[in-house]
């Protein structure tokens, strides 16, 4: 069997990637708002866009602003291109836009798919403006447990190229050139249906998985810590927000 690249792995996940519970957080989205800041911006390059949920979201509350929603998937860019988003096929490690053209750039959940970090930092770079502003969300783990699951996973998803730490993060931008780094932490929340649907797990793994979080076990097979309430059972994972500027 062939190596799944990223680009067909999100294109079968095209058609429900909307579902996601980090791609509509409200939470995130407003984050992303807030940091930007619109006073002076003009062009927002959203790389690893998928369906152009959140460049959909920064277009509407600033019909001023240019944002471009960029994406490996041609699947994802033409769901994207139906909510009236201006989009481009292309690799986050050669990004087909203009030296200093863009005011801000954004990484939800980009850089453990890409064949080299480096590389893709330093297209930000280059696309960016003088003091232009770079956001990067990004999963990471809360402890060694997490680490070991989330390695686990790419066993799984070689897709999945690397688990990335805050700290690891944080360097990354530094060596790339970026300064002033802002970190925030939102908790993501899913009901445990919802997660196992999004990931089409079948009906023996869907009654396997809820049984070991009923007894309590589940934390060393997912990286999602469930919490069993009256309104069913619930997971958590933790999602970095960091902000950084071009020096």
């Amino acid at each position: 069997m062939a190596r799944e690249t990223v680009e067909t792995h999100f294109g079968r996940k095209a058609d429900h990637y909307d579902r996601a519970s980090w791609v509509q957080n409200r939470e995130l989205l407003t984050w992303a708002q807030d940091a930007i800041g619109f006073s002076a911006a003009r062009t927002i390059v959203d790389i690893g866009g998928g369906t152009g949920v959140l460049a959909s979201h920064l277009r509407d509350q600033n019909p001023h602003v240019n944002v471009i929603n960029l994406d490996i998937s041609m699947a994802m860019s033409m769901i994207a291109s139906r909510k009236g988003l201006q989009c481009v096929v292309a690799d986050a490690g050669l990004l087909p836009i203009g030296t200093t053209a863009a005011d801000a750039v954004i990484l939800r959940q980009v850089l453990h798919y890409v064949d080299c970090v480096e590389s893709a930092l330093a297209e930000c770079w280059r696309i960016l403006k003088p003091k232009g502003i770079i956001i990067v969300n990004q999963f990471v783990p809360r402890d060694k447990a997490e680490m070991a699951v989330m390695q686990i996973v790419r066993i799984f998803q070689p897709v999945r190229k690397r688990v990335l730490t805050t700290d690891q993060l944080t360097q990354q931008l530094s060596h790339a050139g970026f300064q002033g780094h802002s970190i925030s932490k939102i908790q993501i929340d899913e009901p445990l249906y919802g997660w196992l649907e999004r990931h089409n797990a079948s009906s023996f793994t869907q009654r396997l998985l809820q049984g070991l979080v009923r007894c309590g076990i589940h934390a060393h097979i997912t990286p999602l810590r469930f919490v069993i309430t009256e309104a069913g059972i619930h997971g958590s994972a933790s999602f970095v927000c960091l902000v950084g500027a071009k020096k």
